[in-house]
């Protein structure tokens, strides 16, 4: 069995939302910062394909 290798990828934050995510890591919400963004965006994706079936579901 071979192991997913992800495909990295480089983002650019503004210092607000960087100072948000140090303060996320401090209180031990996440381990690192990979961690977390890779935790957002995952709950995005998420979020809109909830949102999807459910609009979905209401246009049949």
């Amino acid at each position: 069995m071979t192991k997913n290798k992800g495909q990295q990828i480089n983002v650019r934050f503004n210092q607000y939302t960087i100072q948000k995510i140090e303060k996320l890591i401090q209180q031990g919400k996440f381990p690192n910062k990979s961690e977390l963004i890779r935790t957002a965006v995952q709950r995005l994706i998420t979020e809109q394909e909830l949102q999807t079936k459910h609009q979905n579901k209401q246009n049949k």
